[in-house]
């Protein structure tokens, strides 16, 4: 790991730890009642309502508003959009997290307040961690699982913390999520009863793929890759076009049949994995795992039946197609990071 990355991953949970004393000194918010706008100190939140300190009054001079009266709160939450975008396109996640983070940070402990301005950019950062901690857990090494792990877990709190605002679109999304950082973190047992509280969406609901995603690692994690491979085909299905999740659910789908030991099947998985996103995190992993198969020959033995067909509508040698393309990416010099 480089010097960079060990540096972010110091200044995420420095962050992280920093919530309880930034909401200790106050956080400023402007809070929309049936009154009108005003500006506020935000203490902490309560079964009462929102603690908060009016404006001009002494330290520990507080009042408690139930939360049925507040329409809407505005934190205000700025950051640089360019410079989460730059990180993102170079692959430095916990980079983009970070920016992201120092300005929503102190609002995770009051994510439950109608309307507010903080759930997606929140549910943006954690994505970014969760992002860099698929990637070091893919990479299998006991170091990269291990600074998984704390990543999975640090995405987990503010995934947490969003799930808590159920007012939003976005708070069951991030209750799925939370389940696959808990698998990731080895949490299978609070995995296990997040799962069964959960929704079953149907076939093109908006959680659907989230759902499948999350029921498979969570199989996968228990052991059972038949069954992982099953559930994850679900999401690959019937949610493949979204960008933040189908990458994720391919890869899972063919490390399931590595893990199963239908080879064909994984090698037409990567294979499609490094021809839709070469320039990728999962084009990397998917190039080294489909040169493996194949110099293994794992595939050498020609397939029963050609699913590739079916599956992904080719109906050519796989094996040359899949050495062609590798071959290709060999010539490009394209080193992993």
């Amino acid at each position: 790991m480089k010097k960079r990355e060990i540096y972010e991953l110091f200044l995420v949970g420095v962050l992280m730890l920093g919530v309880s004393a930034s909401v200790c000194a106050g956080v400023k918010a402007e809070l929309e009642t049936e009154k009108g706008f005003k500006k506020y100190l935000f203490i902490s939140m309560s079964p009462d309502g929102l603690v908060y300190r009016p404006p001009n009054v002494p330290v520990g001079v507080t009042a408690t508003l139930p939360l049925n009266q507040i329409i809407s709160v505005h934190f205000g939450v700025k950051y640089d959009y360019k410079a989460v975008f730059m990180a993102e396109r170079e692959r430095r996640w916990t980079t983009a997290a970070r920016l992201i983070l120092e300005s929503v940070m102190p609002t995770l402990p009051f994510m439950a307040l109608p309307e507010n301005d903080a759930v997606a950019p929140s549910f943006e950062a954690a994505q970014y961690l969760e992002r860099a901690a698929n990637y070091y857990m893919r990479r299998g090494d006991l170091k990269s699982v291990a600074k998984a792990r704390k990543l999975y877990g640090q995405a987990l709190k503010i995934f947490s913390a969003v799930a808590g605002a159920d007012w939003h679109y976005l708070a069951e999304p991030a209750a799925l999520k939370v389940v696959c950082c808990q698998v990731g973190a080895g949490k299978l047992d609070d995995a296990s009863a997040g799962l069964r509280e959960a929704r079953i969406p149907e076939p093109y609901d908006g959680a659907y793929g989230q759902y499948w995603l999350a029921k498979a690692r969570l199989l996968l994690a228990q052991g059972d890759a038949r069954a992982a491979c099953s559930a994850v085909a679900k999401t690959v299905i019937f949610d493949n076009k979204n960008v933040s999740l189908f990458p994720d659910a391919l890869m899972l789908f063919a490390h399931c049949h590595e893990e199963i030991m239908e080879w064909h099947r994984a090698r037409d998985i990567y294979y499609e994995v490094l021809r839709l996103f070469p320039r990728t995190e999962w084009g990397d992993t998917a190039f080294e795992r489909l040169k493996y198969i194949m110099e293994n020959g794992f595939t050498a033995e020609k397939e029963s039946a050609n699913i590739a067909k079916v599956f992904f509508g080719i109906d050519e040698d796989m094996n040359a197609l899949a050495n062609e393309l590798i071959e290709k990416r060999e010539k490009m010099g394209e080193k992993l990071k």
